[in-house]
């Protein structure tokens, strides 16, 4: 995470996307650039690394925590074949 996006979430840990393909399952179910997702499947991620282990482990569905800049918090469920 970049000083400007830590400044942005204020500290909170986590990865921010930077990147969603238009029309991806992603996409359509609510992801977007610039949110922070701070949990996979209920289990904190607070790195790059974090997050791909947690996808990793997960079986069909993963359930996201995300958080948008102006504090709003989301879950979001994905098949891990999205």
């Amino acid at each position: 995470m970049t000083k400007a996006q830590q400044r942005t979430f204020k500290n909170a840990e986590g990865v921010v996307i930077s990147k969603v393909a238009e029309d991806s399952a992603a996409a359509t179910a609510g992801l977007r650039e610039g949110l922070l997702i701070t949990e996979v499947n209920k289990q904190p991620v607070k790195d790059l690394s974090a997050f791909e282990a947690a996808i990793k482990k997960a079986k069909d569905k993963v359930l996201l925590a995300v958080r948008t800049a102006q504090g709003e918090q989301m879950l979001i469920v994905l098949s891990n074949n999205s």
